[in-house]
């Protein structure tokens, strides 16, 4: 898993803070070829953004599998979680200040 952090924190996607592809995808197959293909035999998630590949899912729970933060039936908010706590990519214009002056 951790090369393939460090496959998608290199890719132009997160570079630009672009939307990061779905599972199923040319680009999302060449970031997850990094990986032994075996780590991707319970994953049943193609068409879903890549981030889904961080989050155990055990029924409306969605935990980041790196920190353990769980989301109750938010499954967008636990990919927008991993998104931009742990990569820092954030390709969502906010417009609303959060931390001092700072927008994003």
């Amino acid at each position: 898993m951790r090369r393939l952090v460090r496959a998608i924190r290199d890719s132009k996607f997160v570079k630009n803070n672009t939307l990061e592809p779905d599972i199923g995808t040319h680009e999302a197959n060449t970031l997850m070829a990094v990986a032994p293909p075996e780590l991707w035999t319970d994953y049943e998630t193609k068409g879903e953004s890549i981030y889904s590949l961080f989050n155990k899912v055990d029924g409306e729970a969605y935990e980041c599998l790196w920190c353990g933060d769980i989301q109750m039936s938010k499954p967008l908010r636990a990919l927008g979680h991993f998104r931009a706590k742990h990569l820092g990519h954030k390709p969502f214009i906010c417009r609303l200040v959060h931390t001092g002056n700072e927008v994003w």
